[in-house]
This record gives structure tokens, C-alpha cells and sequence, in this order.
């Protein structure tokens, strides 16, 4: 069931809503769960047509809103007038004002549901796109969750790069005459091999394989 959050701060109004119809003025009954002509109604079906309104506080007792949620059954857009104090036949009520209108778009499966889903499709479940990212840095740990496990050969991406330039000096290697070898942790498997050569005037190292 859709939840439609009414902008409301006063505290204790004892509210209850009308669902109208738009397209012909029906009210919701919610006894008969269905949109009906409300000059047909006795004060009974009158006083069992209203749906109950729930005010959200904050922790110290303040109203923030109201909420109203929509039956299952609503499936048309409508507006939703607010009523505290009874709203029965010949019964004074006071009236809170109108939404706007209301639709089913938020159901699940609904028209703005749906847009929503393909967003978070393309951003990622919990992702958000921000546009401007001025004054936006890396945290002090943000690099702390990057793989530092070694490549297998010679790198291909740009994170083995680093890993692979910090093993070449923090981790074993071995430099005879004609070979430069790098291994992996266990110090046995030999993970990159470059030729090196030194004729007494230029050492050169080769590409690593």
C-alpha cells in the first residue's frame, strides 16, 4: 500500500480523511471498500467511510506530520480531504484543507515506482548521483579497501601497478648478472622476470614477462 505524507504540524487533530474521486466526486467507503456516491449515504455508511490518520511526533512529544495510508484498492487519482472532530452526517466537522492529488504512481510497480527502480538500477542499489561534487575529498582511510593482493604476472590495471612498484622494493627479488626476479609472498614463485646486462657503460633492464 502506498503511504501519502501530509504536511500538517499541529499536534492532536484527531484527523480523519476523505478520499474523492476526481474524475466523478465518488468518496472512498472504506466498509465497502470501494468509491461510491456519497448523496446515497445514511449517517452509518457516512461514519464508516473515513480513514484513519496517523500523526508521527519526534522524540519530544512535536508533531512533524501526518500520514495516511492509501487502500489497496485505490487505484484512480484522488484528492484527499482532512477532517478532525467527526465527519458524519448532519455532524460539524473542521476541515484542514485538500491534497493537491493523489495517484497510485508510488505503489509498487507504479509509474513514478518504476522510474525510481531504473535509477537505482543505474546508480546502484543504495547509489546517489550528485552532479556538483565541488568541496568533495578522499577520506584519510578511502584507499583502505583496495586490493593489495599481488598480480599474478605483469600488471594490467592500474592497482597492480601500484601493488607491483611497492613489492619491488618492500618484498623479495633477486638481481644476478643477467636477470631481475620478483616473487610472491611465499618467496619461492617467481611472479615477473626482467633481463638486465651491464657492459661497463650502460646497465640496461628489460621488459618484464
Amino acid at each position: 500500500m502506498a503511504k501519502l505524507i501530509l504536511d500538517i504540524a499541529t499536534a492532536s487533530l484527531g484527523l480523519e480523511a476523505l478520499l474523492i474521486r476526481l474524475s466523478d466526486g465518488y468518496v472512498w467507503d472504506g466498509v465497502d471498500e470501494a468509491f461510491e456516491d456519497p448523496t446515497g449515504w445514511d449517517d452509518t455508511a457516512a461514519e464508516a467511510a473515513p480513514l484513519s490518520v496517523t500523526e508521527v511526533q519526534t522524540t519530544d512529544g512535536s508533531t512533524l506530520f501526518y500520514t495516511l495510508t492509501l487502500p489497496a484498492g485505490v487505484t484512480v487519482p484522488c484528492h484527499v480531504a482532512l477532517y478532525s472532530g467527526g465527519y458524519n452526517a448532519g455532524d460539524s466537522a473542521d476541515y484542514h484543507g485538500s491534497s493537491e492529488q493523489i495517484t497510485v504512481d508510488w505503489t509498487d510497480g507504479g509509474r513514478l515506482d518504476t522510474i525510481v527502480d531504473s535509477i537505482l538500477t543505474d546508480t546502484g542499489t543504495d547509489g546517489v548521483v550528485v552532479a556538483d561534487k565541488t568541496g568533495f575529498k578522499l577520506a584519510s582511510d578511502g584507499l583502505d579497501t583496495v586490493a593489495t593482493t599481488a598480480p599474478s604476472g605483469v600488471a594490467s590495471n592500474f592497482r597492480e601497478m601500484l601493488v607491483q612498484v611497492w613489492r619491488r622494493f618492500f618484498k623479495k627479488s633477486t638481481l644476478t648478472s643477467t636477470e631481475l626476479k620478483t616473487y610472491a609472498d611465499n618467496g619461492t614463485d617467481v611472479l615477473t622476470t626482467q633481463t638486465v646486462s651491464d657492459d661497463d657503460t650502460t646497465q640496461t633492464q628489460g621488459s618484464s614477462s
